[in-house]
């Protein structure tokens, strides 16, 4: 028979008289920076920022901030499964084999209905994408544009993919050029000049898309054993597979 203590000398958890959370411990392959301290303690008020070592990145919907908690003096992702407010480690990024951004656009034009024409459309939108619109990675030679294709029906169905060569794990850059296609397509900037050096008046053709048109999707491709996380590709957790 097991013996517990009832009445009066029953044991009871009572606040913590020094007044600040337990230490926090640094993630693995990662690290803490806190505010509001007092000489080094935890007390109420404190908030820490958990961040990853370089190459490294969190787990999607891993908890990066915490706060010390007055009540009781726990943090705020502190709690019975995690009583000693362990962060969960930083992953290692790894390159991806290729990262790709495809785009496609509506132009309410008749054009494209030759391989002249498509060639011509093709060279334009090249200029256009890196001198007009100046995405980075186009200036500074870690993208480039392919499998350009151009149908007309209708309208001029106009589809592109923005490849990304280099610096595999920066992330930014094929962000930021879906961010300039997209801000052009919808203020109807996303415009084509496209001149024939063979006419005898030289006038610009200008093709351009319609502002709801614009249809995009990122494309990610990982090594077996690896799943996307966040644009760049990360090993399967311990227990888990591809």
């Amino acid at each position: 028979m097991s013996g517990k203590t009832v009445g009066k000398d029953a044991p009871t958890c009572t606040k913590d008289e020094g007044g600040q959370c337990i230490p926090l411990t640094e993630p693995q392959d990662g690290t803490i920076s806190c505010t509001g301290q007092d000489n080094g303690k935890n007390v109420a008020g404190t908030k820490c920022t958990v961040g990853c070592l370089a190459n490294f990145q969190a787990i999607t919907g891993s908890i990066t901030e915490t706060t010390c908690k007055e009540t009781k003096f726990l943090w705020t992702h502190q709690n019975r499964d995690n009583p000693e407010a362990v962060f969960s480690p930083c992953i290692e990024m790894i390159a991806p084999a290729a990262k790709k951004l495809k785009s496609k656009v509506k132009i309410n034009a008749a054009y494209c209905q030759n391989a002249k024409e498509v060639s011509l459309i093709e060279t334009a939108l090249g200029t256009f994408l890196k001198d007009s619109l100046s995405i980075t990675c186009l200036g500074n030679g870690k993208c480039e544009v392919s499998a350009v294709k151009c149908e007309y029906k209708t309208a001029v169905l106009l589809t592109f993919v923005v490849s990304q060569t280099q610096d595999m794990l920066d992330k930014s850059l094929l962000k930021e050029a879906k961010t300039k296609i997209k801000n052009s397509v919808k203020s109807n900037t996303f415009t084509l000049s496209i001149a024939d050096s063979k006419r005898r008046k030289k006038r610009a053709t200008t093709l351009s898309a319609a502002s709801d048109s614009l249809e995009t999707e990122d494309e990610v491709t990982c090594a077996e054993g690896e799943v996307i996380e966040d644009g760049v590709c990360v090993k399967c957790l311990p227990g888990t597979r591809r």
